[in-house]
């Protein structure tokens, strides 16, 4: 999976970094920037990929998407049989709530008195 990840991010970069500059910045290298940096060092981002290469990078692509849209699909379908059957999140039931009586209108609540402790 990290592999496909690395291809996925190399082919996006090489797709869309044809003739950029791009610097490796800050004190250990984790940093990249279009514009010069303090320390930076320049990248070669060209794609060295052949058109072999390329090509089965595009089709892992397509089969994750087809996996991807085919698991979304399920989920909503599993959550749409949950839902029907007054279920929540994860199968659990959603708490009854019971229901507060309606607010008292004219006489405010006798006012709490706090505590005090004398010692005599």
């Amino acid at each position: 999976m990290r592999v496909l990840s690395i291809l996925i991010v190399g082919a996006a970069l090489g797709a869309s970094a044809g003739a950029q500059t791009v610097w490796r910045c800050g004190p250990t290298g984790n940093a990249y920037s279009a514009a010069p940096c303090v320390d930076g060092r320049l990248v070669d981002v060209a794609d060295t990929r052949g058109t072999a290469e390329r090509q089965a990078a595009s089709e892992v692509v397509a089969r994750e998407r087809r996996a991807l849209a085919m698991l979304a699909a399920e989920r909503r379908a599993r959550e749409a049989d949950a839902a029907r059957r007054g279920l929540g999140a994860a199968g659990i039931k959603p708490l009854e709530v019971a229901a507060e009586p309606p607010p008292r209108r004219g006489k405010k609540p006798p006012r709490r008195q706090d505590f005090v402790a004398r010692a005599y």
